[in-house]
């Protein structure tokens, strides 16, 4: 029996061995590519800093207002609910918490219920 044709083995690694050439090369020409596009404008990268910056300390001042806002909120929890549980004793915890949530929103003590 005459062997015919080429060994397939020997045909099989030589194209995976030109495709992985073509993707390093084609990944070569996008890498020269992407580096000629590159914006290296100091003063726009300035502004975004600046803005990033700004926008840090916005979000910085909310997360401590919440923080203020949620102390606020347990220690007139805490004041009120020691009162209410003196006043109402056979009242479930749910029921006194649900009061002083109440009082809580009405009260003139609370800066964000003001009207404006």
């Amino acid at each position: 029996m005459a062997f015919k044709g080429q060994n397939s083995r020997a045909v099989a690694a030589k194209e995976r061995k030109r495709s992985a050439a073509e993707e390093k090369r084609v990944l070569e020409e996008k890498a020269k590519e992407d580096l000629q596009w590159v914006d290296d404008d100091k003063i726009l990268a300035q502004k975004q800093r600046r803005k990033r910056e700004a926008e840090e300390k916005q979000q910085r001042k909310l997360e401590r207002k919440q923080d203020k806002k949620q102390l606020e909120e347990e220690e007139i929890l805490q004041t009120q609910f020691t009162a209410l549980r003196a006043e109402f004793p056979t009242l479930k915890r749910s029921q006194l918490l649900e009061r002083v949530q109440k009082l809580w929103k009405t009260s003139p003590a609370n800066p964000y219920s003001q009207k404006k």
